[in-house]
C-alpha cells in the first residue's frame, strides 16, 4: 500500500491510498480529503468514488490515469531503469506502485507518493555541459552509468527527448537541482537537451515559443541555453511550480479525460473540456488560438500529453500556458496530425477551422487565423533573438502549412 499526497498551495495532505491485490491496482479516496471537495479528476475519478475502485482496463499500466501522468515518459523511464538495473534489481518485476514510488514527491504537478524509494544523494550546483554529455552516453547506449545529477533531474520530465528540470540564477549562468526549496534568485526550469547541434532543434522551438506569444498565444517564458560545447539547449520556465517551490496541480488532456496518448481526438474535445472545467469562453477561444498555431505552424505531433490544465488550491481550473509548441511531425506519418480539427486529421482547410470556431461560439475567427497567419510568415522577426542560422530559418518557413 501506499499513501498519494496533495502538495500543492504549500500544503501535504492525504488524497488517498493504493493498494495491489490479485494483479489490479485499487484506489480509496481518504475522508477528509473527500471532504474538502477539490476535484483532482473529475471526469475519471471524482469523490463520488466512495470505496475502493480499480480501472476497468490495463490502458495506464492498471493504474487510473490520475496517477500514471505522474510516471516519466520514454526517457524518464530510461534513466530509472538504469537505476533500478544498477541497484541489482530487475526493472519487470516492478509493479505501477514501486515506479510511483521510485518518482516520490518529485514528480510534475502536485501529486506526491510515499514511501519514497529515493533517488540516491543530493546534488547542488550542475555542470550543463556534463549533464547533456552524459545524456547522449546514455541515449546511445555507450554506459551504464547515469551520473547522479542526470539521474535526480532527468527522470520526473516527460516526452521522449532527454530533458531535465533544474533551477536557474536569473541570469542563467548558475544551474542547481529543479526540485524542492530553490535558493534565493533562482526559478523552476524545463532543459531539453540540444543533442545534435547541427540540427538547431533548441533555437528552433525558441522561435516558435516567441513567434506563439507574438499570436496571442499563453506561453511560459523560454530561452536558449549554451553551455561549454556548440550546444544550444532549449529552456522553458515551468508552470507547475511557483516562487521557490510552491507546486500546483496539473493534470494532461490524456489524463483528465482517461484516453491513451495513442487515440485520436479533435480540437473540438479540448474545447469542450476548456469550456466544463474553466467555465471561460475566453479561454475556449485561446484553445482555438493554439489550434490555428498549430495546424498553420505544421506542429503536428499535438497529441493529449501537450495539452495541460492546472488547477489551483482552491479548485478552480484554468489552462495550463501552450508547451511543445515546435514543428514536428506525428509518428504516424507526416501530413497526420495526432489531434484532428473537425474530424479532419490529414490537410486541414481554413474553412475546418471556421467551422471548428462556429460550433464553439468563438467570435471574430477570421481575424483569428489572419493574426496568427500574420506573425507566422514573419518568423525572421524572431530570428536574432534565438541565434538560428538562415539555413535553419527558411526549413521553418518551407513547413509551414496550408488552411490559409
Amino acid at each position: 500500500m501506499i499513501e498519494v499526497r496533495y502538495l500543492g498551495g504549500g500544503e501535504d495532505l492525504l488524497v488517498g491510498r493504493l493498494t495491489q491485490s490479485a494483479g489490479r491496482v485499487f484506489f480509496e479516496y481518504d475522508g477528509d480529503w473527500r471532504g474538502r471537495g477539490l476535484e483532482l479528476s473529475p471526469y475519471v475519478l471524482p469523490l463520488s468514488e466512495d470505496r475502493a475502485v480499480a480501472p476497468p482496463d490495463n490502458k495506464f499500466q492498471g493504474l487510473y490515469s490520475l496517477f500514471a501522468d505522474s510516471l516519466p515518459d520514454w526517457w524518464g523511464e530510461k534513466l530509472l531503469r538504469r537505476h533500478v538495473e544498477a541497484q541489482g534489481r530487475v526493472w519487470r518485476d516492478l509493479t505501477p506502485l514501486d515506479k510511483l514510488c521510485l518518482q516520490g514527491d518529485r514528480t510534475v504537478g502536485a501529486l506526491g507518493y510515499e514511501p519514497d524509494a529515493g533517488m540516491g544523494e543530493e546534488v547542488g550546483e550542475f555542470d550543463l555541459e556534463g549533464l547533456a554529455s552524459s545524456a547522449v552516453d546514455v541515449l546511445a547506449g555507450e554506459t551504464d552509468r547515469v551520473i547522479a545529477g542526470l539521474l535526480r533531474t532527468g527522470h520526473t520530465a516527460g516526452g521522449a527527448q532527454p530533458k531535465v528540470v533544474l533551477g536557474l540564477s536569473e541570469d542563467r549562468r548558475s544551474v542547481v537541482s529543479g526540485e524542492g526549496v530553490l535558493p534565493e534568485g533562482f526559478s523552476h526550469w524545463l532543459v531539453k537537451f540540444d543533442l545534435e547541434p547541427v540540427l538547431e532543434d533548441g533555437r528552433a522551438e525558441m522561435l516558435c515559443g516567441l513567434a506563439a506569444r507574438a499570436a496571442g498565444i499563453e506561453m511560459p517564458e523560454v530561452a536558449v541555453l549554451e553551455d561549454g560545447s556548440d550546444r544550444a539547449h532549449f529552456a522553458v520556465r515551468r508552470f507547475d511550480r511557483r516562487g521557490h517551490g510552491e507546486r500546483v496541480h496539473v493534470q494532461t488532456f490524456t489524463a483528465l479525460s482517461g484516453r491513451h496518448v495513442e487515440e485520436q481526438f479533435d480540437y473540438s474535445d479540448l474545447m469542450d473540456m476548456t469550456r466544463d472545467l474553466t467555465r471561460d469562453h475566453r479561454q475556449v477561444e485561446q484553445m482555438f488560438r493554439r489550434a490555428v498555431f498549430n495546424v498553420l505552424l505544421g506542429n503536428e505531433d499535438d497529441h493529449g500529453k501537450n495539452h495541460a490544465f492546472l488547477m489551483e488550491a482552491d479548485g478552480e481550473w484554468k489552462l495550463a500556458p501552450a508547451y511543445d509548441l515546435t514543428q514536428t511531425g506525428h509518428p504516424v506519418g507526416g501530413g497526420m496530425r495526432a489531434c484532428g480539427v473537425m474530424g479532419r486529421a490529414a490537410e486541414v482547410r481554413r474553412e475546418d477551422l471556421l467551422a471548428l470556431a462556429a460550433e464553439h461560439g468563438v467570435r471574430g475567427s477570421e481575424k483569428v487565423i489572419d493574426e496568427v497567419w500574420g506573425v507566422l510568415s514573419r518568423l525572421e522577426d524572431f530570428a536574432v533573438a534565438t541565434g538560428i542560422s538562415v539555413g535553419r530559418m527558411e526549413e521553418l518557413r518551407e513547413g509551414l502549412r496550408g488552411a490559409r
